[in-house]
């Protein structure tokens, strides 16, 4: 069953955006390929109207400042007013970024994220 938030949060999207419209962000919408950990930042991805998340995919550390622009659009078009900072909290994450084939993705423990 769907949280009373995850409705409003669809409904004001659909509003917006028309039929369809979900408010989520998803990491291949964002540079993945590296050759190093430094290279990658741990993110959320999924529906951006719940208050906190995991972080549980990876993206390029260039491709931050658009991904944080994205989650922030997102939320100020689809979610309650309480939850548009562009910034989500994180709920006791322990996963972080690494490079693996040439792709960032997420690996459970403490990283440098």
């Amino acid at each position: 069953m769907r949280s009373a938030g995850w409705v409003a949060c669809c409904v004001a999207c659909a509003a917006l955006a028309g039929p369809g419209c979900v408010a989520e962000i998803r990491a291949d919408d964002y540079a993945q390929e590296c050759s190093t950990d430094d290279e990658c930042t741990a993110v959320y991805q999924g529906n951006v109207c719940m208050e906190c998340g995991i972080d549980n995919a990876a993206i390029r550390v260039d491709e931050w400042e658009r991904y944080a622009d994205d989650v922030a659009q997102l939320r100020e078009a689809a979610c309650f007013p309480e939850l548009t900072s562009p910034y989500r909290r994180r709920c006791d994450a322990t996963m972080h970024a690494v490079c693996t084939d040439g792709r960032c993705a997420v690996a459970a423990g403490e990283g440098q994220d």
